[in-house]
């Protein structure tokens, strides 16, 4: 058994008896603080990192979206137009937007851009792309569909990113190179035969 204890209440300054501690026993668990130190130290050891930027550069250098090449030129208008089902409203049920189609364009300023899709494994594909940078008063963008961003990085500083299956989706690009051109109200996809 412990020994008895008491406390000063706060409120009145007496003094409260607080009886006798019963039996105690010792705390089986570790101490959070010292579990989470080793988790951090195990999963930071030099180690465990070298193996985590080996697979992040594995990933990065053998990236690749399998996008055909393109055989055939083709030419398509992407929509830029939603449709709005019902009035969006507030909490109050003040309408915020109406029902009905609407342009992206109506809530952009204008963006004039153009995205350059190809598969960085072909000389021909990165010479288009160099050829689209040098040639457009606009900014560039390179996405690339296959290869190594990395050794892409000089010849497109911050102007090169890889791309992903749900663009390409969005954009309809389905073989490579490609350009998608971001026009003042309009934007118009081109598959190009290298």
């Amino acid at each position: 058994m412990g020994t008895a204890t008491s406390a000063r209440s706060p409120s009145s300054g007496t003094v409260i008896d607080l009886g006798d501690f019963g039996p105690t026993w010792a705390i089986a668990e570790r101490d959070l603080r010292e579990l989470m130190a080793d988790n951090l130290r195990r999963i930071f050891s030099p180690d465990s990192l070298a193996r985590a930027r080996r697979r992040l550069l594995h990933r990065i250098r053998n990236f690749d979206l399998a996008v055909p090449e393109t055989e055939k030129e083709r030419v398509w208008r992407i929509s830029t137009t939603f449709t709005i089902a019902r009035d969006v409203v507030d909490h109050k049920g003040r309408v915020l937007v109406h029902a009905g189609i609407y342009d992206i364009f109506d809530f952009l300023p204008p963006l004039r851009r153009t995205y350059v899709f190809i598969d960085a494994t072909r000389p021909r594909h990165v010479a288009l792309a160099k050829h689209v940078t040098s040639t457009r008063a606009h900014p560039v963008v390179v996405l690339i569909t296959a290869g190594d961003i990395l050794r892409l990085y000089p010849a497109f500083p911050g102007q090169v990113y890889q791309a992903t299956q749900r663009l390409l989706s969005a954009w309809d690009v389905r073989h490579v190179p490609a350009l998608v051109e971001v026009g003042d109200r309009e934007v118009w996809g081109r598959e190009i035969v290298p």
